[in-house]
């Protein structure tokens, strides 16, 4: 039909006519019990004619040609489509009519939440639980629906019917068991990924999400084997999981270290802040600016740098800080700082400082007060930083202003973007509260600064007013 330009009623028409003439064969084929397919092919004496009448106007059959090898690439990718369907179908264990129809309405309220359409999401979720009520994945995907809505009471107990629904589920049990992890019910999550473990032996999520439980179970010898068992089936995981199980790994290790600082065995602590720091710089190997790796490694940086200086290793112990709080370079680009890890980062600095001989005065009060702009002045970093120095009068600590991290600035268009705690502000060079020259400007983004919050006018958001930088 495509090869042509006659209207779908009038083409059948034709088909039909060449057919009683003898010019067209149909072919009648069961595809798979589930359609039927009529193919129509050209008689050899018909292709001969056509072809003779396509030699005298190469245009037409270049026009044809092009039109023939986009139709069957279409043809192939939705036979391609069918395929992985019907594949997807075995591997869920869906194999009755109704658990088909179930699937597909499951399908479709994924769409309906995807466009926040959430009263035709959950109506279509209902409809595929009474369709198939004994098909696992109705109940897996309508619990994932409710926990992205923060329906966190709903979500459980989706997904413990899911467990009781079908007991040999490993899908189900490991969805639950990642549920009650993030409700901090760790033992409870623990005993889940073993049952899905048990199941479906070696398969490297279960193992990644069971080093997880294990991890804030505070079992981390049992943590880091998981870890380890995940990462030997690297080659059937995507980029996007390996780097996030070294993530995890290196996580284990920070905590464990904080156990040896307690039980002061100070070279295991030490030793497995390094593994961090390895794991950590493996993860970015992986995904080159993932936030969350940086935000490990600066974490591993700043809890090195605490454990050298405590050791007496101050200047040892100051670069690693260093490391934890600066704009770091990679790779041609510049990863600017994580405010979590450089609150705590710029106190340490300052603690430490401050506790040399013949300190820089000058030197503790610019780390104390960067360290206030990467904090609200509510929180106990805030009061900790102040401890250090109560006779300092921040400007930048009171009333209603904000702090935040520069993202960027665009010199062309003349604006700039700052990051605070998930939201963000626009700025302008007549922001600042001080002249601001090109130079400086060129160089912001990644820096810390405090700012009045004003609202846009012109646009939904907020401007930043009287900015000021944390070094100025």
């Amino acid at each position: 039909m495509h090869m042509s330009k006659l209207p779908e009623d009038k083409f059948e028409d034709a088909i039909k006519e060449l057919t009683i003439a003898s010019f067209a064969n149909p072919r009648t084929s069961d595809s798979g019990g589930k359609a039927v397919v009529t193919e129509y092919s050209m008689l050899s004496l018909t292709r001969g004619f056509i072809d003779a009448q396509l030699d005298a106007d190469p245009q037409i059959r270049r026009l044809l040609s092009q039109r023939y090898a986009s139709l069957t690439g279409l043809i192939e990718e939705h036979r391609k489509g069918e395929r992985l369907l019907i594949h997807s179908r075995i591997n869920l264990g869906i194999k009755t009519n109704e658990e088909i129809l179930a699937y597909d309405l499951v399908r479709t309220a994924r769409m309906h939440a995807e466009a926040g359409n959430y009263g035709e999401a959950e109506k279509n979720f209902k409809l595929a639980r009474q369709m198939a009520p004994r098909l696992t994945l109705v109940y897996v995907e309508h619990s994932k629906f409710e926990w992205d809505r923060e329906h966190t009471q709903q979500a459980l107990i989706l997904a413990k019917e899911a467990t009781l629904v079908e007991q040999k589920s490993w899908e189900a049990w490991l969805h639950y068991g990642v549920l009650l992890r993030n409700t901090n019910s760790y033992e409870d999550s623990a005993e889940c990924l073993k049952k899905a473990e048990d199941l479906n032996p070696g398969y490297p999520q279960i193992c990644m999400e069971l080093g997880r439980s294990y991890s804030f179970l505070g079992e981390f010898e049992k943590a880091d084997t998981k870890y380890r068992k995940t990462l030997e089936e690297s080659d059937y995981m995507s980029p996007r999981q390996k780097a996030l199980t070294l993530e995890h790994m290196a996580g284990n290790y920070l905590n464990w270290a904080q156990l040896h600082e307690e039980k002061r065995i100070h070279d295991s602590q030490i030793a497995n802040i390094e593994k961090a720091l390895e794991y950590s710089q493996q993860a970015i190997s992986v995904e080159k600016f993932n936030t969350f790796h940086w935000r490990m490694y600066r974490r591993a940086c700043k809890d090195m740098g605490v454990a050298l200086t405590k050791r007496g290793s101050f200047d040892k112990g100051k670069d690693y800080l260093e490391k934890a709080v600066g704009v770091l370079p990679y790779e041609g680009r510049t990863v600017p700082p994580d405010p979590e890890v450089a609150r705590e980062g710029y106190f340490y600095l300052a603690r430490f400082t401050k506790s040399q001989p013949n300190h820089d005065t000058k030197q503790v009060e610019s780390y104390i007060k960067k360290g206030l702009l990467c904090c609200s002045p509510d929180s106990k970093w805030h009061r900790k930083l102040l401890s250090l120095s109560p006779e300092m009068q921040n400007q930048l600590s009171g009333g209603n202003r904000k702090t935040g991290i520069v993202r960027f600035f665009d010199v062309n268009r003349q604006f700039g973007l700052i990051d605070t705690e998930g939201k963000t502000s626009i700025f302008f060079p007549s922001c600042f509260r001080d002249v601001t020259g090109l130079e400086k400007l060129l160089s912001i983004g990644g820096r810390a600064v405090s700012y009045v919050e004003e609202s846009n006018p012109v646009k939904k958001g907020t401007v930043a007013k009287d900015i000021l930088l944390a070094d100025d």
